[in-house]
């Protein structure tokens, strides 16, 4: 992808989270557009967000479809799994994870951490 296309596709990404930032706006929605648009500009199949609360518990907070948002409930439930893993190391991982279904390639699951100051 050239940097023109790519400019305008993140520029769009932003103006349609801008939209969301409207008088009464629903947070969630903010989020699961924010992951809408990860997906779209890096071309992945699925995203999912999880956030932790003052307490240190990780919340699954916005996903794009069925499956990641019971990938990321699971490794919620189980205090297992990459995300988890990514929150308490502060790393990033890259994991493949089985693969759904007979004749089907295995998933990776790339968990980033944002931490804010």
């Amino acid at each position: 992808m050239d940097l023109t296309t790519r400019a305008s596709r993140v520029g769009a990404a932003f103006v349609r989270i801008a939209d969301t930032l409207v008088d009464e706006y629903d947070s969630l929605d903010l989020l699961h557009t924010l992951v809408e648009e990860t997906v779209a500009l890096l071309d992945a199949t699925a995203a999912g967000l999880m956030l932790a609360g003052p307490d240190g518990v990780l919340q699954v907070l916005a996903s794009t479809s069925e499956e990641s948002h019971l990938v990321d409930v699971l490794q919620q439930k189980t205090g297992v799994g990459p995300c988890v893993e990514c929150y308490t190391t502060g790393v990033p991982l890259r994991a493949r994870l089985p693969a759904a279904g007979p004749g089907q390639e295995h998933r990776r699951h790339e968990p980033v951490p944002r931490r804010d100051r």
